[in-house]
């Protein structure tokens, strides 16, 4: 994704040495997805930090939709393979434009959030500045979309003992260990639809700038 502020220059940036309204000085970018796993209504979601990974997986052994077939249900995700390019030191190498520039980086995945397609932590509303975009934007760092915009950031519900992270979800479904979905808690709720978000932010955006995220797309099917 190429996102280009082409707000043009505003004419208060001249005066007193303002930056302007058309600066974007926060800028979070999300990768948003509402995978289906076959049946939506099953399905658990979960995060890897080290692979800078949002993913979904079926809640159960076998899928409606799959067993039709003889298969069992794959995983998807979205991987951060790039995020905004940014200055760095004199050691890093960043990607833009899909070619290597010298002394600069790349954003990383910089929170994960998801949702359900109800309460406690369901889909925000829409024509709804206060709770549906206020939401979003909260999102966007990893809270929880509870509120409106003008209310607390409140993190996600996290297991007890677990340090409070921008990542929930960031065990391993595998070993069935660490924070993990699909538990039926308040923190890990009982499989259904879910929707995903992988973030990268903040950065600034000035008029006449790019910024560029390059996102991956993956499929895996267990024996």
């Amino acid at each position: 994704y190429r996102l280009i502020n082409k707000g043009g220059v505003d004419t208060s940036a001249v005066a007193g040495n303002q930056l302007g309204s058309f600066y974007i000085d926060s800028l979070f970018i999300g990768q948003w997805s509402d995978i289906d796993i076959g049946n939506a209504g099953d399905d658990l979601a979960g995060c890897d930090t080290l692979l800078r990974l949002g993913f979904c997986y079926n809640g159960y052994a076998s899928d409606i939709s799959y067993s039709r077939f003889g298969l069992n249900p794959p995983s998807t995700g979205y991987t951060m393979l790039a995020g905004p390019l940014v200055p760095g030191t004199s050691s890093d190498s960043g990607v833009f434009d899909f070619k290597k520039v010298r002394g600069k980086r790349n954003v990383p995945m910089s929170s994960f959030a998801h949702k359900a397609s109800d309460p406690p932590i369901g889909e925000p509303p829409s024509n709804d500045y206060d709770r549906g975009t206020g939401r979003w934007w909260k999102m966007l760092r990893g809270f929880a979309p509870v509120g409106t915009i003008y209310d607390a950031d409140i993190p996600y519900i996290h297991p007890p003992g677990y340090p409070i992270t921008s990542f929930p979800l960031s065990g391993d479904p595998i070993t069935a260990s660490g924070f993990v979905d699909g538990l039926g808690t308040s923190y890990s709720l009982s499989p259904g639809d879910r929707r995903i978000m992988i973030n990268t932010g903040p950065t600034r955006l000035a008029p006449g700038d790019t910024a560029e995220v390059t996102i991956g797309v993956t499929v895996g099917l267990g024996g």
